[in-house]
């Protein structure tokens, strides 16, 4: 089976500090032996915009900008980026009733 996912996510606790709302998207495969046990593979990718954290406050000016060494600007953003991903193995029970 494969599946194609995306997300909205709203951080909590600690992580609720240093990013905001964030997306993500993914897909997952997986496989079912005749012997009712499967194995799968999930992956997704997360990014957003929101930074919280002041990350070199004291070298930013407040357009936003580095000045260099050598007195040249250069432009300076910050995004949240990263990745999940999962490895499951299973067995499918059936409950007769």
């Amino acid at each position: 089976m494969l599946h194609i996912h995306y997300g909205y996510h709203a951080p909590g606790f600690d992580m609720a500090k240093r990013f905001g709302n964030n997306f993500s998207i993914g897909g997952d495969i997986e496989y079912k032996l005749k012997s009712d046990f499967f194995v799968g593979f999930s992956y997704s990718y997360l990014y957003g915009k929101k930074i919280k954290e002041k990350v070199a406050y004291n070298l930013i000016n407040t357009k936003s900008e580095i000045v260099g060494t050598d007195n040249h600007l250069a432009l300076f953003t910050l995004s949240e980026r990263g990745f999940n991903s999962v490895l499951s193995i299973g067995k499918i029970f059936m409950a007769i009733i």
